[in-house]
């Protein structure tokens, strides 16, 4: 799954994040109905960090209830499969 961090992460991360930049979503992590869960997103520094998924527009890929059934979706796991 591709994303899109919004303009309020970026100015919150501007170090992180460059603006219009897609990243891939490594996992989503603990999601439930209500809550989207977190999403693991290698930044601009090399690094995986956690970001809560409502700071992000989906680009590329399903929507989130498509996405996981579990605690912990990987999509390149999914993808594969």
């Amino acid at each position: 799954m591709k994303v899109k961090p919004t303009d309020k992460l970026i100015n919150s991360y501007w170090m992180c994040f460059s603006k219009d930049k897609i990243y891939d979503v490594m996992s989503i992590e603990k999601p439930t109905e209500k809550v989207p869960g977190w999403y693991r997103i290698m930044t601009d520094l090399d690094e995986d960090y956690l970001f809560p998924a409502a700071c992000f527009e989906i680009v590329e890929g399903p929507a989130l209830p498509e996405l996981y059934r579990g605690e912990i979706f990987r999509p390149d796991v999914a993808a594969a499969v």
